[in-house]
């Protein structure tokens, strides 16, 4: 849910083989700016593999990003 330019809600589904849940992901990147650098950043400064098992972050920032 993207509101006046922020995410302000975000849930992520799916049949992950993460070791973390992905609530921790998304609470990182609720109130960002909406622009795929902002989201890019975030994921830089994880381990997306922890939450995602074999999926890069560049796998990830093509499915959050605009």
């Amino acid at each position: 849910d993207v509101q006046q330019g922020r995410i302000a809600g975000i849930r992520i589904f799916g049949d992950f083989n993460g070791r973390l849940e992905v609530g921790g992901l998304e609470d990182k990147l609720k109130g960002l700016t909406y622009e795929r650098d902002t989201i890019a950043e975030v994921l830089s400064s994880v381990d997306v593999k922890e939450y995602f098992g074999d999926v890069g972050s560049d796998d990830v920032l093509e499915l959050l990003s605009p």
